[in-house]
């Protein structure tokens, strides 16, 4: 077993505390990805898709599972894989059913919501619409897959 220097347990020691100073603001920015993810999404309801709004809505969610990783949301970062996956099976957003979409945002933000990082919170609270949501995307990807 390797023994660390007295530098490196040091910037161990500083790491650890530069996390410690900025975990106060993880909520703020998992609140503002699921702000931004709800604004695209919204605007994608209410004005249609194009390449650009596919593309922000992909950065959107990207954003949103990066964040939720580091922060150990795992239901988020799970849920969030799963739009990613829609989103690449298709060219086209519009094939696909924006419900589908707006009950993902929906649990992903009531987990938020929440404080829910557990897998096991997620799907006791949620496990038959995430049952039903996971057996469309299968369904979905088949169908549109590129």
């Amino acid at each position: 077993m390797q023994t660390l220097s007295l530098e490196e347990e040091q910037r161990i020691e500083n790491a650890q505390k530069a996390l410690e100073g900025i975990s106060h603001n993880f909520c703020k920015w998992i609140k503002k990805d699921l702000d931004n993810l709800y604004a695209v999404f919204t605007d994608i309801l209410h004005s249609g898709t194009n390449a650009n709004k596919k593309k922000k809505l992909y950065i959107a969610i990207h954003d949103l599972v990066g964040n939720a990783d580091t922060m150990g949301y795992v239901d988020i970062q799970k849920m969030g894989r799963v739009l990613l996956d829609l989103i690449d099976s298709v060219d086209d957003l519009s094939v696909l059913p924006k419900s589908l979409f707006a009950e993902y945002i929906r649990i992903i933000k009531c987990a938020e919501e929440l404080n829910i990082r557990d897998d096991t919170e997620i799907e006791n609270i949620a496990k038959d619409n995430l049952d039903h949501l996971y057996q469309l995307n299968q369904k979905i990807i088949k169908k549109y897959a590129v």
